[in-house]
């Protein structure tokens, strides 16, 4: 594993072999350091929250410029990113492995609408669409 903060292009020739990169959250977006580390040619980014909050509601959301990026990222907490830290920085030798697993497909279609209550055309789509709810 390497550590390694990819905030700018220069700082992505850092990434050596290692093709599973650590970065801390802060001072980018998340689109701008997972596209640096994979053109540094990561395979895979863990971004370490810099906060202690529970990450589940966090949204690694898109700027409007992660179009193009092709390799999985996901978020972890501080404190597992800390014991992840602590093991790359001292040197070991280990294997860090990462799931992402689908949802059960449904045969349901789960959708949220959001309008805005100034538009007229709003209200009139929602009775509308009404009796299609149920």
């Amino acid at each position: 594993m390497n550590l390694t903060d990819v905030s700018s292009a220069a700082d992505a020739s850092d990434v050596k072999k290692t093709k599973i990169v650590l970065i801390d959250r802060g001072e980018c977006s998340f689109v701008t350091k997972v596209r640096n580390a994979e053109r540094a040619g990561a395979s895979l980014v863990v971004l370490i929250d810099n906060r202690f909050e529970n990450i589940t509601n966090v949204v690694m959301g898109d700027d409007g410029t992660g179009t193009g990026i092709r390799i999985p990222s996901m978020l972890i907490g501080k404190e597992d990113g800390a014991t992840l830290k602590e093991f790359a920085l001292s040197g070991g030798s280990g294997t860090l492995s990462a799931e992402f697993n689908m949802p059960d497909i449904e045969e349901k279609v789960h959708v949220e609408l959001w309008f805005s209550s100034n538009n007229i055309l709003a209200l009139d789509f929602i009775k509308e669409f009404d009796k299609y709810m149920h």
